[in-house]
C-alpha cells in the first residue's frame, strides 16, 4: 500500500459527519378542539394539498394541518381505536386509511368506508401506504415482503416482491425474480419518483428507478468505522439524494450518501446543536418525512408531537 492510499484510508476512517442544526419552523402537539395529543401513530404529507395528515389521539382520529405553517385545518374522528400499524395516505383525490392491515377510504362524511374503486389487485393485507410525486399509490403488503404501485386509475403498474404463485399472478405481468430485500422496514420516494426500501436487518437501503430497475444498494461504507444501524425503523430522502434514517442506538437522525458514508447527523449534541430557546431538536424520533419544500417532519414519540424543521439544500 502506498503512503498516499494509506493516508486516504485513514482520512476516510477518521472523517466525522457534519452535525446539522436545522431551523425549527413549528411544532404540533395538540388540536384546538380536543387539546394535547397523548400519542401519535403515524403521519404523511400531501404536497398537492399543502397538508400534513396525522393519526393521533385521544380521541383517535385523522388530524389535518396546513403544511406551510402548522395551522389546524380539518379533523375526522374515528369510531374505532387506532392501532400501531395504522397509516393514512392522501393520493390522487383519495384519502386512504390502513386499519388492521386492511385498506379503507375516508368518505365525504369523514368515516372510513370500503373503497368504491379500490386499487387492484390488492395484497391480502397491507402494512404501509405512500403516495409518490406523480400521484401513484404504493402499498406494502402485511408481511413486508413486497410493494405494489398503482396509477391514478388504481391499476397496478409495478410490483417488486417474491414471485407470485400461478393462480395469483397479475394478468400480462412479466415473471418476477426474487427481490434483493428480505424485509421492508420502511419505504421512501424522492422527487424523481425513485423508490428506496429500508431493510434494517440487512443494514441496507435498496433503491429502484421508477420503472422498477434496481440501483446499487446503499450499505456500510467499508472505509468507515460507523456502521449502518440495524434497528432503524424510518427513512427519508432529501434533494441531494442523501438517505436519512432514524438511529435509535445513537438517538439521532443520520444521513448517508449513496456510497454509504455517514455525511450528516442531527441529534441532541449540546456542543454542536444551537436551537436557541427551543431546546433539543427531539427526545425520541419515531418517524421522519422530507417534503419537496425542504421541510423535515419528525414524530417525537416521547413528546407526543410533530416537530417540523427546515433543511436547506447545499
Amino acid at each position: 500500500m502506498t503512503l498516499l492510499s494509506a493516508a486516504f484510508l485513514a482520512s476516510r476512517c477518521l472523517a466525522e459527519p457534519e452535525w446539522v442544526a436545522p431551523k425549527r419552523l413549528y411544532e404540533i402537539k395538540d388540536n384546538p378542539a380536543i387539546g394535547f395529543f397523548q400519542r401519535i401513530v403515524s403521519m404523511t404529507v400531501s404536497d398537492k394539498e399543502d397538508a400534513l395528515y396525522i393519526l393521533a389521539g385521544p380521541p383517535d382520529g385523522i388530524y389535518i394541518y396546513r403544511r406551510d405553517n402548522g395551522a389546524s385545518w380539518k379533523r375526522f374522528q374515528l369510531d374505532e381505536p387506532l392501532e400501531s400499524g395504522d397509516r393514512v395516505c392522501s393520493c390522487s383525490g383519495h384519502v386512504w386509511f390502513v386499519h388492521k392491515k386492511q385498506l379503507f377510504e375516508i368518505a365525504e362524511n369523514g368515516k372510513p368506508a370500503e373503497p368504491k374503486t379500490a386499487p387492484a389487485p390488492l395484497p391480502d393485507s397491507i402494512a404501509d401506504a405512500i403516495c409518490d410525486p406523480a400521484g401513484r399509490l404504493l402499498l406494502v403488503n402485511g408481511a413486508r415482503t413486497e410493494f405494489r404501485r398503482y396509477d391514478a386509475k388504481g391499476v397496478q403498474d409495478l410490483r417488486i416482491g417474491p414471485p407470485e404463485t400461478e393462480g395469483d399472478q397479475t394478468p400480462g405481468a412479466a415473471k418476477a425474480s426474487m427481490p434483493p430485500f428480505n424485509l421492508i422496514t420502511d419505504i421512501a420516494i424522492d422527487i424523481f419518483n425513485r423508490i428506496y426500501i429500508l431493510d434494517s436487518r440487512a443494514r441496507t437501503v435498496f433503491p429502484f428507478e421508477q420503472n422498477g430497475k434496481q440501483l446499487k444498494p446503499v450499505s456500510d461504507d467499508r472505509f468507515s468505522d460507523i456502521k449502518f444501524p440495524n434497528t432503524s425503523h424510518s427513512i427519508a430522502v432529501d434533494y441531494d439524494r442523501n438517505i436519512w434514517v432514524v438511529n435509535p442506538q445513537q438517538n439521532s437522525l443520520d444521513a448517508y450518501s449513496l456510497f454509504g458514508t455517514l455525511v450528516k447527523r442531527i441529534g441532541n449534541n449540546s456542543e454542536n446543536i444551537d436551537n436557541g430557546d427551543l431546546g433539543f431538536p427531539f427526545i425520541t424520533p419515531a418517524q421522519i418525512i422530507i417534503d419537496a419544500d425542504y421541510k423535515l417532519y419528525i414524530i417525537d414519540s416521547a413528546a407526543a408531537d410533530v416537530k417540523v424543521f427546515e433543511i436547506k439544500p447545499q
